[in-house]
C-alpha cells in the first residue's frame, strides 16, 4: 500500500508538473486544466484500458483495512490527506491564476471534491 501511494504521488507530480499546454504554446497549463486532466484520468486513462478509479487500492481496500491493520489504515489515511492537500493547493493556484472561481476554504472544497 505504501508503494502504491508513493507511486500515485509520483504520477501526480508528472501530471501537474509545470509544462507548456502544447508544444506551440509558451503558456503554462492553468490550475483548472491540471485539475480537469486529473479527473479525466480518474475516469479514463488512455495509457491503460481503464481509469485510475478502477485501479485505486485506497478505494478497494478502505473498508477491509480499517478493521484489520492500523498501520495500513494510517498509511492510507496519510495518502488521502496528502492528495486532498495537493488538490487544495491546486484550487488555490487556480484562484490566483483566475482559472478557478470558488468560494470558501480551498481545503474544505478539496475535501468535498475528493468525496464525490
Amino acid at each position: 500500500v505504501k508503494h502504491y501511494i508513493e507511486n500515485y504521488q509520483l504520477r501526480l507530480n508528472e501530471l501537474w508538473a509545470e509544462s507548456p499546454a502544447s508544444p506551440q504554446s509558451s503558456t503554462a497549463q492553468s490550475a483548472y486544466n491540471k485539475l480537469i486532466n486529473y479527473f479525466s484520468l480518474w475516469i479514463n486513462d488512455p495509457l491503460t484500458s481503464c481509469g485510475w478509479a478502477d485501479t485505486c487500492l485506497v478505494v478497494k481496500l478502505a473498508a477491509e483495512v480499517s478493521d484489520l491493520s492500523e498501520d495500513m489504515r494510517s498509511i492510507m489515511a496519510h495518502g488521502v490527506e496528502n492528495l486532498i492537500a495537493r488538490v487544495s493547493e491546486l484550487i488555490q493556484a487556480g484562484k490566483i491564476d483566475r482559472s478557478i472561481s470558488i468560494q470558501g476554504d480551498t481545503f474544505a472544497n478539496a475535501q468535498v471534491i475528493y468525496q464525490m
